[in-house]
């Protein structure tokens, strides 16, 4: 968790910046990605805890674990399908 949620928050970021930088609105990022890293910040201990007792329960081989991961991300290829998404 520890490695993992500081790399997803990292993402979002990113992800929020190229979309507000192509579609030369910083709002996108204030309104919808910063809030939602505020949230996550602000709630970080009760999912720390929440993800600990879920996880704590299952135990599973690398291989079924890792069956479920596409090659190229869910959000890449709804990009490339239906194109810059219009936010209003």
């Amino acid at each position: 968790f520890q490695v993992i949620f500081p790399f997803h928050v990292m993402l979002l970021i990113l992800e929020g910046l190229i979309l507000s930088l192509m579609k030369k609105d910083a709002d996108i990022f204030s309104r919808i990605y910063l809030s939602a890293v505020r949230s996550l910040w602000t709630n970080r201990k009760k999912l720390a805890l929440t993800r600990k007792s879920v996880q704590s329960g299952k135990n599973i081989s690398c291989r079924k674990f890792f069956s479920v991961f596409e090659y190229i991300p869910y959000k890449i290829k709804m990009l490339a399908k239906y194109g810059m998404p219009e936010l209003r």
